[in-house]
């Protein structure tokens, strides 16, 4: 196919250029894994460059073209701007791609320990009532309200049941897999348990109510953060913007003109909006998911 080509001819002229990245960004080739673009770690490199050289040229051509549309004329000062804004814009192309791999990653943590509570009772009532271990893996495996955690035990019951790998082995493997550290320390004091042959029920139910704790503390710390950030958006969207609205009215009103309720009215269509946009994105980004 004729995509399939230019992909190998970009892949081929770009590579040089790529490979030079490699030790520079080493931290990536893991971290690209969170993103499930089932690309290679050099791919992805190849990508970062092609699209940052694409979003320079495009944007200094676009931005050439509509300073010559709009002043009739081109100069070294209007092309010395195209030039800049096409640096900026690509720059924050490569900072894109640079970035998306550890938030993709840092989503996936949260979600995992999140998650971690729910699961922790509900693997506490698994084991308390009887169920083996690995029974209760394999049950776990099945839930899908687990978020990311779900994929994680999913990988666990992989381990063991198709792959042969005993309990242990298996726990170590996603130990040392997992990225999210809670669940990293649950997996190696289960390990710990299990070689000592300890009380495995008094264990999970520890470990559970320590999670609970801590989601508590999360829970107080979310309202507190939400009821701090409501406050602030009452006083500068709401409140001041209404103060403003009868000061300009007043102000209107004694000089006969309504043009300075005329300047105020792009802030109300399009800035109130956006920072409450931004306000719930915030709220949506802070609260606990469990």
């Amino acid at each position: 196919m004729l995509i399939n080509k230019i992909i190998e001819k970009i892949h081929k002229y770009l590579w040089p250029v790529a490979r030079k990245l490699k030790p520079h960004f080493k931290d990536l080739k893991e971290d690209i894994l969170f993103i499930n673009w089932r690309i290679s770690y050099e791919d992805y490199l190849v990508i970062i460059v092609f699209s940052v050289i694409s979003a320079f040229i495009s944007t200094f051509v676009i931005s050439t073209l509509v300073l010559y549309f709009i002043l009739n004329y081109i100069d070294f000062v209007l092309i010395t701007l195209s030039l800049i804004y096409a640096i900026i814009v690509s720059f924050m192309v490569f900072m894109y791609f640079l970035c998306l791999p550890r938030l993709a990653k840092a989503d996936y943590i949260k979600e995992i320990e999140d998650n971690l509570p729910l699961f922790l009772l509900y693997f506490y009532g698994l084991v308390s009532s009887g169920v083996n271990l690995v029974k209760a893996i394999e049950i776990s495996a099945r839930r899908e309200e687990f978020g990311k955690l779900s994929k994680d035990i999913r990988f666990l019951h992989y381990l063991i049941d198709s792959l042969g790998y005993d309990l242990l082995s298996a726990l170590m493997i996603l130990a040392n897999k997992t990225p999210s550290q809670r669940f990293k320390e649950f997996l190696y004091e289960l390990v710990s348990v299990i070689r000592s042959g300890g009380d495995i029920k008094q264990t999970v139910r520890e470990i559970a109510r320590e999670a609970l704790v801590d989601y508590e503390i999360k829970l107080r710390s979310f309202i507190e953060k939400t009821n701090l950030l409501l406050t602030i958006y009452t006083f500068l969207f709401i409140a001041f913007p209404l103060v403003l609205l009868i000061l300009a009215f007043l102000f209107s009103v004694a000089i006969g003109s309504t043009e300075i309720i005329s300047s105020l009215l792009p802030f109300f269509l399009g800035f109130i909006p956006m920072a409450y946009i931004i306000y719930l994105y915030i709220i949506f980004l802070i609260q606990p998911s469990l």
